[in-house]
C-alpha cells in the first residue's frame, strides 16, 4: 500500500484561514496578509475593507461557529500581490544583482511589516542605497543576510 493523503484539518481555526486566505484570489488589491496576533486571534490585514473582506469574515465566522477572533487590520500600504510581484521581480533579477556585488541570500514577503525582507550578505550602507533604488525603499525591509540556503 501506498502513501495516503492526510485528512483535511477542518478545526475551526483551520476553516477560518482557509476561508479568509481565499481573499488572496477574490480580492487581490486589499488583501495585504493574515496574521497570528499576540492575543493568539487572527489579523486580517488588509489595504481597505471592502464587501469581499466583509463577506470572508462573515463566512469564516459561519463555518467555524465563531470559534476563532478574526481582528481586520486596515489601512497597509501595499497589497500582498503587490509585495509578491516584487519579491517575483527580485528573484528574476537575482544573477544581475550578484553581477553588480549585490549578493542577496534571502528574500520574501513580510506580512507583518507590509514590506519584502530582502538579506544581502555583506551589507553595506552603498548596497543598501543601491537595492532601495532599484525595488523602492517604502517596500523593502533590507537587513544583513546569512549564507544562501
Amino acid at each position: 500500500m501506498g502513501p495516503r493523503t492526510a485528512p483535511p484539518d477542518n478545526s475551526p481555526r483551520a476553516v477560518t484561514v482557509r476561508t479568509l486566505l481565499r481573499l488572496r484570489e477574490e480580492d487581490p488589491d486589499s488583501f495585504a496578509g493574515l496574521v497570528q496576533g499576540p492575543d493568539g486571534s487572527l489579523e486580517l490585514l488588509v489595504t481597505r475593507s471592502t464587501a469581499a473582506t466583509a463577506k470572508a469574515i462573515d463566512d469564516a465566522r459561519a463555518l467555524s461557529g465563531d470559534a476563532v477572533r478574526v481582528r481586520v487590520v486596515e489601512g497597509l500600504k501595499f497589497s500582498h500581490a503587490v509585495l509578491e510581484r516584487l519579491r517575483d521581480e527580485i528573484l528574476a533579477r537575482h544573477a544581475e544583482l550578484r553581477s553588480r556585488g549585490v549578493n542577496i541570500t534571502e528574500f520574501g514577503v513580510d506580512e507583518r511589516t507590509n514590506r519584502v525582507r530582502v538579506g544581502v550578505k555583506g551589507l553595506t550602507p552603498r548596497l543598501a542605497e543601491l537595492v532601495a533604488l532599484e525595488f523602492g525603499a517604502d517596500m523593502l525591509n533590507i537587513v544583513e543576510g546569512g549564507e544562501w540556503a
